[in-house]
């Protein structure tokens, strides 16, 4: 078991807004064949201002629990991309309904996560032998 100080001060509900570098960083990543996106826990709106200012995709739909939206509890699978930063304590259960949506349509799921994160035992169902798993 590991434990780390990020140096961070702790947030509730674990409202820790993504930097606009981080998604300019995940941005190489997505596959040239999404062109829309659902970002499920949008909260400030950062990571959806730096998508939709590129240009690069039809639609970029954001929503929160906070705006009245619960991600977990709705079945929109009209999105072929699924990228958000993680409520942390939803983790789990936000990437396994992700992956659950964008199965059909062989989508594709980015969560930003803490590094280790896909080293816990209670996760490897999401990670080992998973063919969306891929980074």
């Amino acid at each position: 078991m590991s434990q780390r100080n990020s140096g961070y001060v702790r947030q509730k509900d674990d409202a820790y807004y993504t930097p606009e570098w981080v998604t300019r960083a995940l941005i190489p990543h997505i596959p040239d064949w999404v062109f829309n996106i659902w970002e499920p826990a949008c909260g400030s709106n950062k990571m959806l201002n730096v998508l939709r200012t590129l240009g690069r995709y039809a639609s970029v739909w954001g929503t929160d629990i906070d705006k009245g939206d619960d991600f977990l509890l709705n079945h929109n699978n009209n999105y072929q991309a699924i990228i958000t930063n993680p409520p942390f304590k939803l983790s789990r259960q936000f990437i396994e309904h992700a992956l659950e949506l964008t199965k059909e349509k062989n989508g594709f799921v980015a969560m930003l996560l803490p590094s280790d994160y896909d080293h816990a035992k209670t996760r490897q169902h999401l990670f080992k032998n998973c063919p969306q798993f891929s980074k």
